[in-house]
């Protein structure tokens, strides 16, 4: 009969709490053991219910089905043993029967599985009990009696050490203080030795994180470990400190900082009077003051401040990751002595975004090329360019290539009441005192036949996957009409109205 061992284990157990003599309790075990003996089938099933110990991972369903009782099945992301066949709406009983003993013993299974991005394993698991009907279907669910605690693998694992999570990088001011950890997994003991720039034995650095207190510039190197045990080992990573030569704040730092709206608050700050510049923020440290005082910290990082830091945001490279754009919030944040923000908020001055049209520098670079347009005769084209780069910058705007459009001299270029003469292409030639670019060259195709001067009304056949056609959805100004009327539907699109316009 299967699991006839852990079955009378898990009777000692249960009895064994009891507070009676060592005859009747050796009694009720037999009773109950025998109880759980005959409740099995040979086949495995069961005549109540499924009482299961579970371990497994917070984006795992319960198992199923459950195993046969006494036996136990690994998962990608679970460990489940089936401990008994019982009433599986009895929570209470439940708990009784799933002792510790039971969960101690799947915590190595549990521990060994691989981690993966999609598994969400991690090294920690919450003892949890799922009960299941004669039919294998889930009924309740619920924490070991011990608590809904999480238990550590630490002491579970097999094999030789294994990173999971590397040391990285760190910058800090000269004073503060720079820590070095790494995760690993792999059978005890583990054995760790912190080394510096490669060769340096570091005494005493003998565990998982490194601690390096009041940093100095001579300590700015590289850092690794070596992990092993008696099966093998390994070395992680070698992360690099950096130490800036600046004293650390004594009181907390206060910042003005420009950075877009996807960006973080820049750790750690850069010392008093450094400016830091980052792929997506520039932050200066403007004073070592409380950094629970926001109205001060908002007196002392002036708009003079952000102000001096405009050019230096206005000339981050733009790209899709970095959020970058031509205006910008003056922000004010405060740190604490190690680093860490404390709170955050705008200038003095204000909220609103400041325009980097005058604080950029360098040759013209276009930021957006012209595209191209098509209209019906009458109505109005407009091509638009954008730049950066250092003022003042000129436009000029030429018609196929060689004709030079008098008077268009700006960023935008419009041309009301178009005709079909003016069809072609157009591109502008952009320059300041350091240099030139040109434009796309941009395609008008103008529609011989006259705009309209109410709207327009359309008989259109399309797929149900394509939009209205430019010439059928925009009135004389270019603009959509928003409403089609199906009998008594009225919709925005065609394709929302019933059959039959009803």
């Amino acid at each position: 009969m299967i699991g006839f061992q852990n079955l009378w284990s898990n009777a000692l157990m249960k009895s064994s709490s009891a507070s009676l003599g060592g005859c009747v309790k050796r009694l009720i075990a037999l009773c109950w053991f025998c109880f759980a003996v005959m409740a099995l089938h040979a086949d495995g099933t069961v005549t109540n219910g499924y009482i299961s110990a579970v371990l497994r991972s917070e984006c795992a369903n319960a198992p199923t089905p459950p195993p046969p009782v006494g036996t136990t099945a690994v998962g990608t992301n679970y460990v489940i043993m089936t401990v008994a066949d019982a009433d599986p709406r009895n929570l209470e009983n439940a708990q009784q029967v799933a002792t510790d003993a039971i969960f101690l013993s799947l915590m190595a299974s549990y521990c060994d599985l691989p981690i993966t991005a999609s598994n969400c394993i991690a090294r920690r698991v919450q003892w949890s009990i799922t009960t299941y009907d004669v039919n294998g279907n889930p009924v309740i669910s619920g924490c070991a009696a011990s608590g809904c605690q999480y238990h550590s693998c630490a002491g579970f694992e097999s094999g030789p050490p294994i990173i999971l999570a590397q040391p990285s990088d760190q910058s800090v001011n000269s004073g503060q203080t720079a820590t070095f950890s790494v995760d690993i997994s792999g059978a005890a003991p583990l054995y760790y030795q912190w080394m510096f720039d490669q060769t340096n034995v570091l005494a005493g650095a003998t565990n998982s994180t490194l601690v390096l207190p009041n940093a100095r510039t001579n300590q700015t190197g590289t850092y690794q470990v070596v992990i092993y045990n008696s099966l093998g080992g390994t070395n992680s990573r070698a992360a690099t400190l950096t130490v800036n030569p600046g004293p650390a704040a004594t009181n907390g730092y206060i910042t003005a900082v420009l950075r877009t709206d996807c960006g973080d608050a820049p750790t750690p700050p850069p010392p008093v009077g450094i400016i830091k510049v980052g792929t997506n923020y520039v932050i200066m440290t403007v004073a070592d003051a409380d950094p629970w005082d926001w109205q001060n910290a908002q007196q002392l990082a002036t708009d003079g401040a952000f102000l001096s830091l405009m050019p230096f945001y206005c000339t981050l490279p733009i790209t899709a990751r970095s959020c970058i754009k031509r205006q910008v919030q003056w922000n004010v944040i405060t740190y604490d002595v190690n680093g860490n923000p404390i709170t955050s908020g705008c200038a003095a001055s204000g909220c609103q975004y400041h325009s980097c049209a005058g604080s950029e520098s360098g040759l013209p670079i276009i930021l957006a090329q012209p595209s191209d347009q098509w209209v019906n005769s009458g109505q109005t084209a407009t091509f638009s360019v954008d730049i950066s780069g250092a003022a003042p910058l000129y436009y000029q705007w030429m018609f196929d290539q060689t004709n030079v459009l008098a008077g268009a001299t700006n960023s935008t270029l419009v041309l009301p009441n178009a005709r079909t003469n003016q069809a072609g292409t157009y591109e502008v030639i952009i320059y300041n005192t350091l240099g030139s670019t040109n434009s796309r060259v941009a395609t008008l195709t103008v529609n011989p036949g006259p705009a309209a001067t109410n709207g327009y009304v359309t008989a259109v056949l399309r797929s149900e996957c394509a939009n209205a056609t430019a010439a059928s959805r925009h009135h004389q100004n270019g603009n959509e009409l928003r409403h089609h009327v199906c009998g008594r539907c009225q919709s925005a699109e065609l394709a929302e109205c019933p059959a039959g316009g009803s």
